[in-house]
């Protein structure tokens, strides 16, 4: 092998370095952006719930039943309040299928994107899959899973897109202070 040979073999090695780093920069910024979006929709919830649980339970306990909630949901660690009140958390949690279908939309494009995120960060190594009682397949991470077993998921759809859901995102949890 001459020497412009082995130049041109350094330049395409180099070239297709630059090439993955820039998809891995690129998809690292997709990643961060979906979950940002998706930490929206948390907090858009925890706020949501924390108002409709003052009615009921004083305002701190509101707030600690709220973020144990989500975290449920989610699929994130419990704090000891969580841990304390298991069975109530998890009453909350089977409840948010009386939310209206537009609100479970958008945790459900939430839970979707997060296994999204898990996924292409490593976090969970393979997506699951199961057969619903109607025979339908569904394909996604046990956070998916739990949701769609509880009523809470919405089915159908095309998931969360990565050029729309932050935006959704935002909206809600806009909506979600007023």
């Amino acid at each position: 092998m001459g020497a412009t040979t082995i130049g041109a073999i350094v330049v395409i090695a180099g070239a297709v370095g630059l090439v993955v780093i820039f998809r891995s920069r690129a998809k690292r910024r997709v990643l961060n952006r979906m979950q940002a979006a998706v930490d929206m929709v948390k907090l858009g919830l925890y706020k949501r719930l924390s108002k409709e649980y003052a009615a009921d339970y004083p305002v701190d306990e509101a707030k600690c039943l709220a973020a144990s909630v989500v975290n449920s949901l989610f699929g994130s660690c419990q704090s000891d309040f969580g841990k304390q009140h298991e069975q109530l958390v998890e009453e909350k949690v089977s409840s948010l299928v009386s939310l209206p279908t537009s609100t479970r939309q958008v945790i459900t494009d939430a839970l979707r994107a997060q296994v999204t995120v898990d996924y292409g960060s490593g976090i969970r190594p393979t997506f699951e899959t199961e057969w619903t009682q109607e025979g339908e397949l569904s394909i996604g991470g046990d956070i998916v899973v739990d949701a769609m077993n509880k009523g809470i998921l919405v089915k159908g759809g095309t998931g969360p897109s990565f050029d729309k859901f932050p935006l959704l995102a935002q909206r809600f949890l806009d909506e979600s202070a007023t």
